[in-house]
């Protein structure tokens, strides 16, 4: 396997749990959720090569790459997402 490739693999896997509660927070439901995070593990995977090496910087990229999954599906709620922010 190629380096890039087991790169992308692993920081996928290291942060799946927390993306998948990133969308669990922006939608509705489950489903959507993982919806949502098998398209940008796909979407990661694709992209690999853009991927910072550093796991920090990689890691906000896979977060760049979720939030423009979120905001594109239409299972987003811009009001679930500001509703969540009133108790702070």
């Amino acid at each position: 396997m190629h380096v890039v490739d087991a790169h992308a693999r692993d920081a996928i896997r290291r942060h799946q749990s927390a993306l998948f509660a990133y969308f669990t927070y922006r939608v509705e439901s489950i489903e959507d959720a993982a919806d949502l995070f098998s398209e940008t593990a796909l979407v990661a995977w694709r992209r690999r090569r853009t991927m910072p090496a550093h796991d920090d910087e990689a890691k906000r990229w896979l977060y760049g790459v979720a939030q423009h999954s979120v905001q594109s599906s239409p299972s987003w709620s811009p009001s679930k997402q500001t509703s969540g922010d009133s108790s702070r």
